[in-house]
């Protein structure tokens, strides 16, 4: 099945008959994209389900069991079951109505149906995927939000522990440390503040990003100069555990991006390599110039 414009898609199940051809072309003509699948086709290649489908239909004048198993396999599929499924069928007993609304069908449509009010169900349908579409995305975008509050909040947490303990310790020994030592803790909780920083202004970078404000400034600047700014942010850390970076670039490489943005990436980047090498080991940064690029 291909799909060959971006009108909401209607996916026909039923026997290739004028019955099930009937709703289809009714269906095109309303500006649907309607295909028609046999019961069959779609239980041997249920790939077709997974192409995009706004609404499910089954034309068939007498359900049978494996209608409602199909029925019952699409509306379980966590991929599949935000999209309408009905039955549109001249059967009217009462047990093949409650068979299908148990294998998790949205409607049963008795035949003979009008047409206006088939096509305004159908409508119903597209309108209730479209917002289970959009339901969808925004959990999506929830989790990963929550996510990532999750980590920056766990990674300021380190700096910040680093901080209280060096500050307790100035505090409480003030009168016996050496005028060396008090200089290299302040050095050190400068550091750890300013790795706090960073990550304060990632959220806010992130957040930006989230609600349009996030100014884009690129402008040609040295990519070397990048670099080497973007160690500093890590050094101490990456002493800390022996590891030594060296960057492979040429001096002159020029690149267009925006010095912020392009800092806070670097940084986070360098930041993972650091916390998942080896001590002892060797982090470099390189850099090719091919062509204009």
């Amino acid at each position: 099945m291909t799909l060959k414009s971006n009108k909401p898609h209607v996916l026909v199940i039923g026997p290739e008959t004028a019955h099930s051809q009937y709703y289809q072309n009714q269906l095109n003509i309303a500006g649907y994209e309607a295909e028609i699948q046999t019961a069959a086709q779609v239980i041997s290649d249920p790939t077709i389900l997974f192409i995009h489908t706004d609404c499910i239909i089954f034309t068939i004048p007498k359900p049978a069991i494996e209608d409602y198993i199909l029925c019952q396999n699409i509306t379980q599929d966590s991929q599949l079951k935000d999209i309408p499924v009905a039955f549109i069928t001249s059967e009217n007993e009462e047990a093949s109505i409650i068979k299908a609304f148990e294998a998790g069908a949205t409607d049963y449509i008795i035949e003979p149906v009008n047409r206006e009010i088939f096509l305004r169900k159908i409508n119903v349908f597209i309108r209730l995927k479209q917002q289970n579409d959009l339901i969808q995305k925004s959990e999506s975008q929830i989790y990963a939000r929550n996510k990532f509050i999750s980590i920056i909040a766990h990674d300021l947490k380190n700096p910040f522990t680093g901080i209280s303990m060096l500050s307790q310790n100035l505090t409480m020994n003030s009168i016996s440390l050496s005028d060396e030592k008090k200089q290299e803790y302040a050095s050190i909780i400068k550091q750890t503040a300013n790795e706090g920083l960073h990550l304060l202004e990632s959220l806010l970078q992130w957040s930006g990003s989230q609600t349009g404000k996030l100014k884009y400034m690129p402008k040609q600047i040295l990519l070397r100069q990048l670099i080497e700014e973007g160690i500093k942010e890590v050094e101490k850390r990456a002493i800390e555990k022996h590891i030594h970076i060296e960057i492979h670039e040429s001096p002159e490489i020029l690149v267009f991006a925006d010095a912020k943005l392009f800092q806070t990436i670097l940084t986070n980047i360098l930041s993972n390599a650091i916390k998942y090498s080896f001590p002892d080991s060797k982090i470099v940064i390189g850099a090719v110039k091919e062509d204009d690029f």
